[in-house]
């Protein structure tokens, strides 16, 4: 199963039917207008006056290349710089032959209104659904039970639910410390203190439980002795009931159902059975008027031998026989000692249910006492997997969370089954860049696995056609607003090392990974408005001065990171920095044939180590080949990030610092969840591999120690014999025989990555949800009529989120319009608050930003250019 620790009910929303209706008015209305308008015919103005004709998009990752489908299709002229040699960003599918790993995105995640699948069946591609049920082993790879799993998997979930109530209901989401200020708490430090909690008070758990046993103890004492004085009272009561009938009615028998009686209450030796016992009631003690009766009869039967006239004198001479009286008065006397037998019962019978319910409590006790630990060895250790899979989650170790944010989109997890993509990940956006390129609508399948996501050191550096460019190799290094436009200077690195090229454009979106733009505010190279001397509108090869700082081109081309001129704006900075970037790592492992179950997509590793728990925790096997994908995470993705690659420095060749190198860095990325838990639909960064293009021996591979670490894990589970005496008669040679080693192997590196800094964003201790919507509002400059060149002292204006701002008259030129309009546009996981650190969050945050732009540069109608195919208006809808 995924695992997907959850904390609150997920209440999703879905759209109405007057949105449904709205939303295919609209698409009507389009079909019918692009039948009418035919082609567009590219009739540009100045962008003063609304018309957009040429925009920048920076990256052509998901959301970029998003971005420019969807402008190319209103006629935009569109030009993407991507840095690497490949589209995709941190989606990237390796392949090996006919197999293929995924060193980024894998899995697509909930069919239910998922963009990416809609994407999948319009190219066309298969997706394949996958079974996310996750069995785990341990170190030795033994199958740990499903009761003790299920059972620590509760207890994981009681700690984040304790932990939500602790935020949410008491507001315990901060300590104070001793110089008085005000500390935010994390998810990871309230686990970790409530774990230590649990363990510190196992004593007094136990003192406690001892102590209610011994209080129950004596309850039953007595209740046993109060039982004994109520039994002695029914005795005493019954002796003296009996006493009373035998004499108010001495012609009375006793019934058999008396004499039942009577058995069924003295047990051996006489003793009272008060387990069967009863009170009498009226009908026991009933006068049998039948046998007086025939004592009548016989009675009158003698005296009828004597003659009737000595019977006559009889009757004359003496009085005539009458029956026994009835004694009223025994009688009431024999029914109010019944009442007393019955009132001793009623005072018997509570005793009898309390000393039951003590009776119960007392086997409760005895049979589940406390454990002297809170958690047992191998049960900590299946609690660190789960804690390992939420760190997989959220791309970071748990101290780095908020406590109250950490799980803000749960809400809008999508529903469905969980897929892949038959034909690799890097399809989806090799399609998107074919359609951008070509100006095609939708390539055919086996044109895609042709397309740049497959790795190649000479592939051709960029390619046009339409209205869309993808630049390859093109680091951005400054980015320059200005009323009338914006200018990216970039370095291409296929052409030179030491040039920059210049893009123009009247807006530029920048879908760069947040990784980077951490990075971007760091440095002292940004330009802030009010610390800016000048700047000219073209970058010559001398020194420029920013922020008082001379800076050659060779100065520009040795940035990591690009310059925003001016300067972003505090709120987008504050944003940025308060938004984490963490790094999921992973080890593909190419194989020639498959040693698993092909019907487990899925199998956990639990590691013996607390602080090792997210290394290689989980496997994937998610396509036909013999591919398997091990997940790092947590504390284990950083500390592989420093390890250095064994055989770097024994290589002859020398290997490229760029994501397609065999030291290349990689891309993945996972949703919440979950899973989740597991690759939902992620994203990611930066590789390792032992041999790729040298064709060198699966040997070789396993130099990289996490590669041997891997193995080692594999054959533990997959290469055990059966054991005599505990010890497997499996020697290391028949292991390998049974699982060889791997023809290949890839480590990803994504921290390393220069070109994303990382997997995917978090919300940090101190960020929220809020935070994704600043990072998704553009930047805005006050307009200039006169001014074409950058004004690097005017003030860079925003719409805010959560607040409106509009430019004063002392900030803004003298010649600039009241209005302002946004020149500097953001898309990416990162700017998505519903769907954050996942492949359609980031689709949809490029569909977003198209969607702002022509809302701000089109007035009236949009212009659409001639996609090459009508929509059908005939068809009837299902609903």
């Amino acid at each position: 199963m995924v695992r997907t620790p959850r904390t609150s009910m997920y209440n999703q929303r879905h759209p109405t039917h007057s949105e449904v209706d709205a939303a295919w008015a609209r698409g009507v209305a389009l079909a019918s207008r692009d039948q009418r308008l035919g082609p567009h015919r590219s009739v540009l103005t100045s962008p003063d006056q609304g018309i957009l004709s040429r925009v920048t998009v920076l990256g052509a990752g998901m959301a970029g290349l998003m971005v420019a489908r969807q402008l190319t299709y209103f006629g935009v002229k569109v030009t993407l710089l991507e840095s690497r040699d490949r589209v995709g960003g941190r989606i990237w599918s390796q392949r090996k032959g006919e197999a293929f790993g995924e060193l980024g995105a894998m899995i697509v995640t909930g069919l239910s209104a998922n963009p990416v699948s809609v994407l999948a069946r319009q190219i066309p591609l298969t997706l394949v659904p996958i079974n996310t049920e996750c069995s785990l082993h341990d170190s030795r790879g033994r199958l740990i039970p499903r009761e003790m799993d299920n059972k620590i998997e509760e207890e994981f979930n009681r700690l984040l639910g304790t932990a939500a109530y602790l935020c949410h209901a008491k507001s315990m989401d901060s300590i104070t410390l001793e110089n008085g200020s005000e500390k935010p708490l994390s998810l990871g430090e309230v686990i970790e203190l409530l774990i230590r909690y649990q363990d510190k008070h196992r004593v007094q758990l136990k003192v406690t439980h001892r102590k209610l046993i011994v209080k129950l103890l004596e309850r039953k004492n007595e209740l046993l002795n109060q039982m004994a004085i109520e039994r002695q009272n029914i005795e005493d009561a019954y002796e003296r009931w009996q006493t009373a009938s035998a004499r108010a009615n001495p012609c009375s028998v006793v019934t058999p159902r008396v004499e039942s009686l009577q058995m069924a209450q003295f047990g051996v030796g006489g003793e009272l059975s008060l387990a069967v016992q009863r009170a009498p009631v009226a009908s026991d003690i009933k006068p049998d008027v039948t046998e007086l009766e025939r004592h009548n009869e016989s009675r009158s039967t003698d005296h009828g031998a004597t003659g009737r006239n000595e019977s006559r004198h009889s009757m004359q001479s003496t009085k005539p026989a009458s029956l026994p009286v009835y004694n009223v008065s025994a009688q009431f006397e024999v029914r109010r000692l019944l009442s007393e037998l019955h009132e001793a019962w009623k005072k018997f019978d509570p005793l009898q249910d309390a000393l039951n319910r003590v009776n119960r409590q007392l086997e409760i006790l005895l049979q589940y006492p406390p454990q002297d630990v809170y958690l047992t060895e191998a049960e900590r250790r299946t609690l660190d997997w789960h804690l390992a899979n939420l760190e997989f989650a959220n791309a970071t170790e748990l101290r780095n969370l908020s406590l109250r944010h950490w799980d803000q989109d749960d809400v809008f997890e999508l529903n469905g089954d969980h897929c892949v993509v038959k034909e690799g990940y890097g399809a989806v956006t090799d399609a998107l860049a074919a359609c951008i390129t070509n100006g095609l609508h939708v390539p055919s399948a086996t044109n895609v696995l042709g397309t740049p996501n497959m790795k190649h050191r000479d592939y051709v550096t960029s390619y046009q056609f339409g209205s869309g460019h993808i630049e390859f190799k093109s680091s951005v290094k400054r980015i320059i607003l200005s009323s009338k436009g914006v200018r990216v200077e970039a370095l291409n690195a296929a052409f030179s090392q030491d040039d920059l090229i210049e893009h123009e454009a009247h807006v530029v979106v920048c879908t760069l990974p947040l990784g980077i733009l951490k990075e971007s505010v760091k440095h002292p190279h940004q330009v802030r408005p009010e610390s800016a001397k000048s700047t000219p509108s073209k970058l010559a090869s001398g020194p420029q001065s920013v922020s008082g700082m001379d800076y050659t081109v060779a100065a520009l081309t040795r940035l990591t990171s690009p310059v925003f001129q001016p300067a972003l704006p505090d709120w987008k900075v504050e944003a940025i920095k308060r938004l984490g970037f963490g790094v999921l790592n992973k080890v593909v492992l190419f194989f020639e044939r498959c040693f698993w179950d092909r019907s487990q997509n899925v199998f956990g590793h639990v590691s013996e180590s607390t602080d090792k728990r997210g290394e290689l925790y989980m496997f994937w096997s998610v396509s036909d080949r013999p591919v398997l994908t091990a997940l790092v995470a947590g504390r284990a993705a950083v500390e592989l990030e420093q390890q250095q690659h064994i055989s770097q420095s024994q290589s002859v060749s020398p290997q490229r610092d760029s994501p397609g190198s065999r030291a290349f860095p990689t891309a993945s990325t996972a949703q919440k969840t979950s899973i989740h838990s597991c690759m939902m639909s992620g994203l990611s960064g930066s590789t390792t591999t032992s041999s790729a293009t040298t064709g060198t021996a699966s040997l070789s591979a396993l130099q990289e120690p996490i590669v041997a670490r891997a193995m080692q894990i594999l054959r533990a589970i997959f290469g055990q014999d059966p054991v005599v005496n505990g010890i497997s008669s499996a020697s290391i040679s028949e292991r390998k025989r049974i699982v060889p080693n791997p023809i290949d192997a890839i480590v990803t590196r994504w921290r390393s990555d220069p070109h994303s800094r990382g997997s995917y964003s978090y919300v940090g201790v101190t960020a929220s949800g809020a935070d994704y919507d600043q990072l998704s509002e553009p930047v805005t400059l006050p307009s200039s009529e006169s001014d074409s060149s950058v004004n690097v002292k005017t003030s860079v204006e925003r719409s805010s989120p959560t607040k409106q701002s509009t430019s004063s008259a002392e900030d803004a030129p003298s010649n600039a319009p009241a209005t302002s309009i946004p020149r500097l546009f953001f898309a990416g996981e990162h700017t998505c608050r519903c769907y954050p650190a996942t492949v359609h969050g980031a689709l949809l945050s490029g569909l977003r930003e198209a969607a702002r732009i022509a809302n701000t540069f089109f007035p009236g109608s949009t212009p659409v250019y001639d996609p090459g195919f009508k929509l059908n208006t005939n068809i009837t809808r299902v609903v």
